[in-house]
């Protein structure tokens, strides 16, 4: 098991808890649980769920928005067991609610840890996951235009261009940004073949932070279900990574989608 190889010391589960309300980019319920056999008169409880592959924390697999993309089933299990890079933008997130996670963000991050692991997943930490019980998680103005933080397209490119992340990860409802239009983000990552895991209380939909001195010797993990040609579908994430200040304080906060 990859947390053992680490030697973490704590693991943390970034999985928000999907039920019949949460919330979901267009506004109507995904999700659904019918008890199908119950203890009391079956002896065995079974519950019947419904839901869209997209909701809750989930992953988007680059057929989502290509024609002959991977599904969620051909994607690597190398590629679901990786290197945790987060990207703190809580500052601007704060005094603007449209604000995007950008290269100049990349950059002030590489700047103080050094080039970005191979195989990384990078994880936009807004600290917008804390509305996730909210309509605020929406953030809907009066003309039903969405207003929540996203990945800004041109970073997207940037980390095709320059590293070999081969994951983004937001704790939003979107790796786009509520008031970007035609999914651009969307568009230039998964096409590329790379991978979109939400995370919660990202934590993944928040995230996972870690001191400096830590910064290679945290790690994410997802598991998902491995059903025929799926584009995306919900996961369990986990990260792992030596105990410190920092993750306590964004395992309270929750972040990932």
């Amino acid at each position: 098991m990859s947390f053992l190889a680490i030697g973490a010391e704590r693991v943390i589960d970034l999985t928000h808890e999907l039920h019949e309300d949460f919330p979901t980019l267009i506004g109507q319920k995904q999700f659904s649980r019918r008890r199908q056999l119950a203890f009391e008169k079956a002896g065995i409880n079974i519950d019947t769920i419904m839901s869209t592959e997209h909701v809750g924390t989930h992953f988007d697999a680059p057929l989502h928005f290509s024609e002959n993309g991977r599904s969620a089933s051909e994607v690597p299990a190398a590629q679901l067991v990786v290197p945790l890079c987060v990207i703190d933008i809580r500052e601007k997130v704060a005094a603007d609610p449209d604000a995007r996670l950008s290269i100049s963000d990349l950059e002030v991050w590489i700047q103080h840890h050094g080039s970005m692991p191979d195989n990384a997943c990078v994880a936009m930490l807004s600290g917008w996951g804390r509305f996730v019980g909210d309509d605020k998680f929406r953030n809907a103005d009066v003309d039903g235009k969405l207003h929540f933080p996203g990945v800004d397209a041109q970073a997207a490119q940037y980390l095709l261009d320059e590293t070999s992340v081969v994951g983004l990860a937001v704790d939003t409802l979107s790796l786009d940004a509520g008031a970007a239009t035609d999914f651009p983000t969307h568009r230039i990552w998964l096409p590329g073949g790379a991978l979109g895991p939400g995370m919660r209380r990202q934590p993944p939909r928040g995230s996972t932070a870690w001191r400096d001195d830590h910064r290679r010797r945290a790690e994410a993990s997802w598991w998902h279900r491995r059903s025929g040609s799926c584009a995306g579908c919900p996961i369990s994430v986990r990260s792992a990574s030596p105990a410190d200040e920092v993750q306590r304080t964004f395992r309270r906060n929750r972040g990932f989608q």
